[in-house]
């Protein structure tokens, strides 16, 4: 059926914004370059809390008469750089707060669409990198040596490493790293070849990433941390005195990946590593490839938060894979992933009932960021398509992308029907798989497949403007199956104050119904808050997470006040 004229006029507006693949929070001049590969050769130096080495870029010029490359940075001491082997004449733009400086480097001559040239940059970065956290002994659990570890989501890539530092750009890379000989090195990449010491102070670590990936997932830690294994292609990474816990915690691993797996097809990052980091670390988890980094509050003891893991899993398709082309697309990347995420712990519980359950909960979460966002004359960052033009895309970040995003899916699934909504999401993994999307290319894809296999009428009257554009709440709210809540009793102390009387709910841990009761939250940076979230991450991990992770005495409100919370990571 044909889409009624006035509908059509509003999803074309709509499409009009929807389709932009400007990166504004860019400084390069990715629109003239693309860079295939990175190699990094760096060498730790914890004295002085700096990260000392070369970044060598394969580039291809994508128009005639290239003059310079632009790369984004901040905070770089850039020391040389070298076209071919020679070396050559750069400048560093004046630094701006949100977006750091542009690094030009001049050519020694125009070139060709289509030539490809090496670009060599020597450099330093700076004690206050807003990639790397720097931990002194004391900040770590064992309490004998320093401890680095990076966070380059969204744009502080650009502060480790001269870069195109934008999601639409992916290069594979390698890295040979330097440490002191005490140090284990982890980077989100599979190790090339065993590590070589450099005499008795120092020792070389070789890793490779040949799935081409954007830059904010490149990664690094440095640390003395042991392994465990779970599965032939899935181990545990922690300090020593953390490991055992962390390997209990995160047993569960294989079965999610096999879960994950079974919905979106094979894994193709050929590894799946979990490295529980010190408590400083300030996300609930950050989806590297081959390293997914997870905090150490997760470790509740009986594993009720575990699905944190299930949420980083699914990255590696929706979001690693099939990446958001600019941060103004975001939702992409996060509401697939918590689609997924519900999908994968729907499956594991052997329940669709879960999906709903925990979807109601996000909803919730979701009315407070909104709320906050209006009342601090923000709507414009409420949609799920904002407009991010001179925005830091960290000031951006909330609960909206993540369930915005998964209850337009969950509405579009409901209209089209399970089955056939996974057998769509498994195609538009593979159609979409190392690329890139915009809002208006997966609506395009959404609506073409579901017409060619006759059932336009399904999704007819979907009011995409509204769902995509408009400020404040989404334009039709979900309907979720809550069945699963069954009665829960209370009973009053001497002095008044209900305890809470657990039932057999459901076949969930403990902690996750007095978390349900309490706050409606999990550990991860969400719960802050839009403005508390903001400081947390402006501080680069110097506030750490203090969410209650294991079961407590709960003081419970009546059903109808249970207090709204925050459901998202970040």
């Amino acid at each position: 059926p044909k889409i009624k004229k006035k509908e059509h006029t509003r999803v074309g507006a709509a499409m009009e914004r929807c389709s932009d693949e400007r990166d504004y929070s860019s400084l390069s001049n990715y629109h003239a370059i693309s860079v295939g590969h990175v190699d990094l050769v760096w060498s730790l130096d914890f004295d002085e809390s700096k990260i000392r080495g070369h970044c060598s870029l394969d580039i291809q010029s994508k128009i005639n008469g290239l003059k310079e490359v632009v790369l984004d940075t901040r905070d770089l001491d850039i020391s040389k750089c070298a076209v071919g082997g020679f070396e050559c004449s750069f400048k560093l733009s004046p630094d701006t707060e949100q977006f750091g400086s542009a690094l030009k480097i001049m050519l020694p001559k125009p070139i060709k669409k289509g030539t490809r040239i090496k670009v060599l940059v020597s450099y330093a970065t700076s004690p206050g990198s807003t990639a790397l956290q720097w931990l002194s002994p004391q900040q770590t659990a064992g309490g004998n040596h320093p401890y680095v570890f990076s966070q380059c989501q969204a744009i502080h890539a650009r502060s480790m490493l001269p870069c195109v530092d934008a999601p639409g750009h992916k290069a594979t890379y390698t890295a040979a790293v330097t440490a002191p000989a005490w140090a284990t090195v982890l980077m989100s990449a599979l190790e090339a070849k065993p590590s070589v010491g450099s005499g008795e102070a120092s020792k070389t670590y070789f890793w490779t990433q040949p799935v081409a990936c954007s830059s904010y997932l490149i990664a690094i830690a440095v640390g003395e941390m042991e392994a465990r294994e779970i599965s032939p292609r899935c181990r545990i990474w922690s300090e020593p005195s953390n490991v055992d816990a962390a390997a209990f915690e995160f047993s569960q691993t294989e079965d999610f990946l096999k879960a994950a797996e079974s919905l979106a097809g094979p894994y193709r990052w050929t590894r799946y590593d979990l490295l529980c980091l010190p408590p400083s670390f300030p996300y609930g988890g950050m989806e590297n490839p081959c390293l997914t980094f997870v905090t150490p509050t997760l470790l509740a003891g009986d594993k009720s938060l575990a699905d944190v893991v299930a949420h980083e899993i699914a990255h590696s398709w929706t979001g690693n894979l099939v990446t958001n082309a600019t941060w103004t697309h975001f939702w992409l990347n996060e509401g697939w992933t918590r689609w997924f995420e519900l999908s994968i712990m729907a499956k594991i519980q052997g329940d669709d009932r879960y999906f709903d359950l925990r979807a109601s909960l996000g909803y919730e979460g979701l009315k407070g960021d909104v709320a906050r966002f209006l009342e601090a004359g923000e709507g414009h960052l409420t949609p799920l398509v904002p407009q991010l033009e001179g925005i830091d895309p960290d000031d951006a970040f909330s609960s909206v992308p993540y369930e915005r995003g998964m209850n337009l899916l969950f509405l579009l699934e409901r209209r089209v029907g399970k089955p056939e909504f996974q057998a769509f999401f498994r195609k538009y993994v593979e159609t979409f798989a190392a690329s890139t999307v915009t809002s208006a290319k997966f609506v395009d894809f959404f609506k073409k497949h579901f017409e060619a296999a006759g059932k336009g009428d399904l999704i007819e009257g979907v009011d995409w403007a509204g769902w995509l554009l408009k400020e404040g709440m989404p334009p039709e709210d979900p309907k979720y199956d809550l069945s699963l809540l069954k009665p829960v009793t209370v009973a009053p102390e001497a002095n008044g104050t209900p305890l809470l009387s657990f039932f057999p709910c459901y076949p969930l841990p403990r902690a996750f119904w007095a978390l349900f009761l309490k706050t409606r939250h999990r550990p991860r940076v969400g719960f802050l808050g839009v403005d508390r979230f903001r400081a947390a991450r402006r501080a680069r991990g110097q506030l750490g997470l203090d969410g209650p992770a294991r079961l407590q005495r709960v003081a419970v409100a009546p059903a109808a006040a249970l207090p709204p919370g925050r459901s998202r990571r970040r």
